[in-house]
């Protein structure tokens, strides 16, 4: 081997290798796209080919010799065939330059160099990446046993010439310099990737940092921050300056999450087990506090030293959020109509508990239902038609229906039913909001029927009114007649029958008034079982024998505040009505007790501050009533007796007592199986009110001077003359206004206004209110046929008000104004 050949191949391997490292470098760097980098590629290989050509082992003048095929054989293989072409075009115009015996040789030894590099890459690709060392050997020798065939293109004296001087050196020195450049690119390579992995490992750290929605930052086991994200400083408001030259974590904390924070912190640095996920609240450099939910974790970092990363989330919205979604289930929890979501198809995906109670279902037994299984058949089936066609089309559907509950009672509901939509438009889900209106439509029905009542009533109340005031000119003149007759007159008898008939009507207008609820009360305090017990015998006889009897009474004291005379009547007209109903064979009982108002048995929003009801049952096993005749019942002349046999008042009298008592009255009844009238008043505690003395002597007349008010002719001039007949001074007035007039004429005050409640223009109240504001009468005396809000509130007189009820005798008038001109003037003020 030639000393001069092996120092310029050494040189030129030298060169070869120091611009491959070089190559390496450059090339390997990921950022460029792949066309480019093939292209930049095969100039550079281009480029270094040349390099090495510039400085060969000259054999002769036009045989050249380098390392071009060494760097175009590995270039095919590293680089792939874009490259090693553009490579070898290069070098191969660069030999065609130079020019000389070996031109062609040269430019097929660049060219086959090239190809069994790219040869040898498509038939074993993994060699780019990873080889052996033999592999490297027998590809080098390949190509540079090409290399010597190529001297086929010499003439036949220089080829011979050529592989006796250059065989040995090229089978040598070229494979090895091709396994050192492969090695060299195979190493760099796998550096590069290293480099690359970790430059793709690095933006991937900070593409998932920097931009994640988390929050993120490093603590130092000193509590200082030593990096954070942009996040951070989005969610809390400081720079990264800021928040890296604070000197502790603690300075972002809110006071109420200090203690905890830290104390866990110390955990940390005690290398205790420590919380790694927790819910604080910080400050933000605004001041606001806000809520943070806090993921983190520890690691040591190349000095060994101990760090946490911490994750953190802003969770005040999502708090808040949470705390409206739990709030509005709370109502819909609370709420008092029942809520119902079912799904597109109609089964019911949620209910409330006031559907569980309106219904009757459980939650359990309505979940996956369809709601038909409220269905009760009172709608048919084109309701129902349109109620989906509604439903289907997106509608609200707004209506009533009656609806069957789980026991089978029928209840009637208010429904509202919407359609859910999600974010296509589609729907998903239906809910309805539905309101059971059982109750209000009763109390609708009750109001009704008051309303009706109540017409009714001020209808008897007016007659009534007019009536009394016939009345009591009635016996009030035969009261006359009959004293001025001798004591055996036949007409006696005649005065006394009429006298009897007025009695009669008496009672009928009591019967109306109390059925208006315009009579006047006087209430008590009474044990309701002592009333019942003073008038068992009278009821005995009054059913007759073949009727029963039977009293169950509470053994302890039944009070309530009412009229004894009127609660008497109400219980005489209920067992009188209840022995109708037997048609004279059966039982009767009564019964009493105290119950709450908070039970179902007591409906009525009236009595439910009463806290406890005093209650009194008639029971009769007759023949019982129908819905028809009970919705009638209490109606004046309304009356299911033969002609002749009843007037249709005795339960309108009851009606109106109790009602004006301040109580309520239910009944339950049906064909055939008997009728409860049960009647419920305020409990009153105490004790009941002693009963009155039974008797009393007649008082005489007087002296006194009375001023008489009564816009009625007859009446007045009755009172006027019954008056002057007990020695009185009457003066008459027909008004208001004329009592007031002979009253300034008069210019000194009287003894007694005897005065009617009511007149046109100035009432009885008014007239009594202005001559006691003028001194000029100190005792009033009211008369009325009914009651009026002038003297009573809600049917009971005031207190300190005398008053006399019309119709009344000539002796009750007598007696009356006696008692009050000898009684105390505070019981008979204006």
């Amino acid at each position: 081997m030639e000393a001069g050949f092996l120092k310029d191949l050494i040189y030129n391997i030298c060169l070869l290798l120091g611009v491959g490292v070089v190559y390496s470098e450059f090339n390997l760097r990921p950022a460029r796209p792949a066309r480019y980098r093939d292209i930049l590629t095969g100039v550079l290989l281009g480029v270094v080919g040349v390099a090495v050509m510039l400085n060969p082992w000259v054999m002769r003048p036009g045989m050249v010799f380098d390392v071009r095929s060494v760097l175009l054989s590995v270039g095919g293989v590293f680089f792939g065939p874009v490259s090693a072409l553009l490579a070898a075009v290069i070098t191969a115009l660069f030999r065609y330059e130079i020019g000389g015996d070996g031109v062609w040789m040269g430019i097929a030894v660049i060219f086959c160099s090239a190809g069994i590099g790219v040869l040898w890459r498509r038939l074993r690709p993994q060699v780019a990446e990873k080889a052996s060392l033999l592999e490297l050997a027998l590809f080098g020798l390949a190509v540079h046993l090409g290399m010597l065939a190529c001297t086929a293109l010499l003439p036949a004296g220089t080829a011979l010439e050529t592989l006796r001087r250059i065989a040995l050196p090229v089978l040598l020195a070229y494979p090895a310099a091709t396994v050192v450049f492969a090695m060299l690119l195979l190493r760099q390579a796998e550096r590069a990737r290293g480099r690359l992995a970790l430059v793709e490992s690095e933006e991937r750290y900070r593409a998932v940092s920097e931009y994640s929605n988390n929050a993120i930052c490093i603590v130092s086991d000193s509590g200082a921050i030593t990096w954070v994200n942009k996040r951070m400083e989005d969610m809390g408001g400081f720079s990264k300056a800021e928040y890296l030259g604070a000197g502790s974590f603690a300075r972002f904390i809110a006071p109420e999450s200090l203690e905890f924070v830290l104390s866990n912190f110390k955990k940390f640095l005690a290398g205790l087990p420590y919380e790694h996920h927790y819910v604080f609240a910080f400050v933000r450099a605004d001041g606001v506090k806000r809520l943070c939910e806090k993921y983190m974790t520890d690691f040591r970092d190349r000095y060994g030293r101990r760090n946490l990363v911490i994750s953190m989330v802003d969770i005040t919205e999502q708090r808040k959020a949470e705390a409206e979604r739990e709030q509005l289930l709370r109502a819909i929890e609370q709420a008092g109509d029942a809520i119902v979501i079912t799904d597109a198809a109609g089964l019911i995906q949620y209910v409330n508990p006031a559907f569980e109670k309106s219904t009757g279902y459980t939650r359990a037994e309505a979940l996956g239902k369809n709601p038909s299984i409220l269905k009760s058949g009172a709608q048919d089936a084109e309701f129902y038609r349109r109620f989906w066609a509604a439903l289907s089309a997106g509608e609200t559907w707004e209506s009533r229906m009656v609806n069957r509950r789980k026991d089978g009672t029928l209840y009637t509901e208010e429904a509202v039913i919407s359609a859910v939509r999600d974010a296509d438009g589609r729907i998903v889900n239906y809910v309805a909001v539905k309101r059971d209106i059982t109750e209000n439509l009763q109390m609708e029905e009750q109001f009704r029927q008051a309303q009706k009542m109540e017409a009714v009533g001020h209808l008897a109340g007016g007659v009534a009114h007019d009536f009394n005031n016939i009345l009591t000119a009635i016996k009030g003149y035969c009261s006359l007649v009959s004293s001025a007759l001798p004591a055996g007159s036949p007409s006696r008898e005649d005065i006394g029958e009429i006298i009897n008939a007025a009695d009669k009507a008496t009672a009928l207008t009591g019967q109306l008034l109390a059925f208006s609820r315009r009579q006047i009360m006087t209430p008590k305090v009474v044990d309701v079982n002592k009333i019942i017990g003073d008038m068992t015998k009278m009821l005995l006889r009054l059913i007759g024998e073949e009727v029963k009897l039977s009293t169950h009474l509470l053994n302890a004291p039944c009070l309530a505040k009412v009229d004894p005379g009127q609660i008497e009547q109400v219980i005489l007209n209920l067992v009188i009505n209840a022995r109708d109903a037997l048609r004279e064979k059966g039982e009767i009982i009564l019964e009493t007790g105290i119950c709450d108002t908070s039970g179902d048995e007591v409906p009525w929003k009236t009595l439910r501050k009463a806290g406890r009801l005093v209650f009194i049952r008639v029971r009769d096993n007759g023949c019982g009533m129908s819905e028809l005749v009970k919705s009638h019942l209490f109606e004046p002349f309304f009356t299911t007796k033969a002609s002749g046999k009843g007037t249709g008042l005795g339960l309108s009298v009851v009606f109106g007592v109790i009602k004006q008592s301040g109580g309520e009255i239910a009944v339950d009844s049906a064909p055939g199986k008997g009728s409860v009238f049960s009647i419920y008043l305020p409990f009153v505690k105490g004790e009941a009110a002693p009963g009155e003395a039974e008797g009393g002597s007649s008082l005489s007349g007087g002296s006194e001077t009375i001023l008489l008010a009564e816009d009625e002719e007859s009446l007045r001039r009755l009172g006027e003359r019954l008056l002057k007949a007990a020695g009185y001074t009457v003066l008459a007035a027909a008004s208001g206004a004329e009592a007031l007039r002979l009253m300034e004429e008069r210019g000194r005050p009287v003894d007694l206004l005897l005065t009617d409640v009511v007149m046109p223009g100035l009432t009885g109240r008014q007239l009594a209110k202005e001559l006691a504001a003028r001194k000029l009468c100190p005792r009033t005396l009211y008369m009325s046929g009914y009651t009026d809000e002038a003297i009573v509130k809600h049917g009971v007189l005031e207190p300190g008000i005398a008053f006399i009820y019309k119709p009344f005798s000539a002796d009750g008038l007598a007696n009356k104004v006696r008692a009050v001109l000898d009684g105390p003037a505070d019981q008979a003020r204006a």
